[in-house]
């Protein structure tokens, strides 16, 4: 006999086993119920039966059920091994397609999931799979929230991409999904939340031995900045600084336009720029440190002007970073530079972008202030890393102090 609820159910075999895990799923043997659980998974794992799914999750045994919301709720239990892989295994599961993705019976075990992997031992389970199940569960919005908020990529590092570096690949590109949130939507991210996300991983975080960690911290504020949340989170920021300066010293001689120097550019612009700032650049290490990254960062949108890519513009955030390389560059003579020798070089670097920005002539686009900020930089430059001046470059700036000179009112203001 077919029971009406397998009609859509295609063979014999699925029946039989859809009527055996709900005849099952009441059973008062503990044991039993995670068996059902584990033999309904096995049976339909490579099926994709949409019925078969819901059927899954709406008659889902209420004893096992029960046992998961107090693990979850009081946090005792979660160590216990064979409940944490059946609910590795149920997620997987639940979130091998997109057939339960909005189903509201299937929300409760996003949440089982993120509350078990804070415990961190969960040795030998394979998280290839579940990888591929996380990344079909966050493509809806909300769930992606959710990853966020209880730091699910965190723990999901320490359980299982610290100690298998084979995966970090797939591990990277799903952080990336998870946190590159659409800036114009209109996203309501619990602050108290994020707060505690950002301090355990800083808390956590030691370059020196795992750049990793700190990649996923970078990671996490370029979303605070992408979503314009600096100005409400409250972060250590000397101690923000301490793990940027041991990434930017491993980095700066190898690998200068590597992500993290990029995401470490985009997000101390932000920083330095909060309503309430208390960060100060009050040594020659700090100076050296940011002149560098803005450097490496406006050469970078000079050369997308040229590539005609992306127009460059004067911005205030720009007018800031070229202030603090013309300050660098004022204290160049007392700077120990001789040991930074990556300082010159991306000066240098910088001095060259704008050389071959001034010859293309894009340089009269800009308004008559911008323009004055680029020559006042661009002569200190010449002057300070003793640049040979060519006779386009003499052209520009003559041309420049001659314009000053015909006009008393800008004259009167620069």
């Amino acid at each position: 006999m077919i029971w009406t609820p397998f009609l859509y159910v295609d063979t014999q075999d699925n029946q039989t086993v859809i009527q055996d895990y709900i005849m099952n799923t009441q059973a008062c043997d503990f044991q039993t119920q995670m068996q059902v659980v584990q033999n309904f998974i096995s049976h339909f794992y490579n099926q994709n039966l949409p019925e078969a799914d819901r059927i899954f999750v709406h008659h889902f045994p209420n004893k096992l059920y029960e046992e998961f919301v107090w693990m979850s709720r009081d946090g005792k239990g979660i160590d216990s091994c064979q409940e944490k892989i059946l609910l590795f295994d149920i997620f997987t599961f639940i979130f091998r397609n997109a057939n339960l993705l909005m189903d509201s019976e299937s929300q409760p075990f996003i949440e089982f999931f993120l509350k078990f992997i804070e415990s961190r031992d969960i040795s030998g389970y394979n998280p290839d799979a579940l990888i591929y199940s996380i990344m079909i569960c966050v493509s809806y919005y909300p769930n992606k929230v959710k990853f966020i908020e209880e730091n699910g990529m965190f723990n999901f590092y320490f359980n299982f991409i610290k100690i298998n570096g084979n995966l970090a690949h797939k591990f990277w590109i799903m952080c990336e999904d998870i946190y590159e949130l659409d800036r114009d939507r209109n996203t309501k991210l619990s602050v108290t939340k994020l707060n505690k996300c950002q301090r355990q991983i800083m808390t956590t975080s030691v370059p020196k031995t795992d750049e990793e960690c700190a990649r996923l911290l970078f990671t996490v504020f370029k979303m605070f900045k992408r979503q314009r949340l600096l100005n409400v989170i409250s972060f250590d920021v000397n101690r923000f600084y301490a793990i940027t300066v041991s990434i930017f010293d491993d980095h700066i001689h190898k690998y200068k336009n590597s992500l993290l120097i990029v995401h470490l550019q985009k997000i101390w612009g932000g920083i330095l720029n909060r309503r309430k700032n208390s960060f100060q650049i009050d040594l020659f290490k700090k100076l050296k440190v940011f002149a560098a990254l803005f450097s490496i960062n406006i050469s970078n949108k000079l050369k997308k002007d040229l590539s005609g890519s992306v127009k460059f513009e004067v911005t205030n955030k720009i007018k800031q970073k070229l202030y603090i390389i013309y300050l660098t560059l004022v204290a160049f003579p007392v700077i120990d530079h001789q040991t930074d020798t990556w300082l010159v070089n991306v000066l240098i670097e910088l001095h060259m972008s704008f050389q071959e920005y001034l010859q293309n002539y894009l340089f009269k686009d800009l308004p008559f202030e911008s323009q004055f900020i680029i020559i006042k930089y661009y002569i200190k430059s010449h002057m300070t890393i003793n640049l040979d001046i060519s006779s386009h470059d003499s052209d520009i700036i003559n041309g420049f102090l001659h314009r000053i000179l015909l006009y008393p009112t800008l004259s009167n203001i620069y």
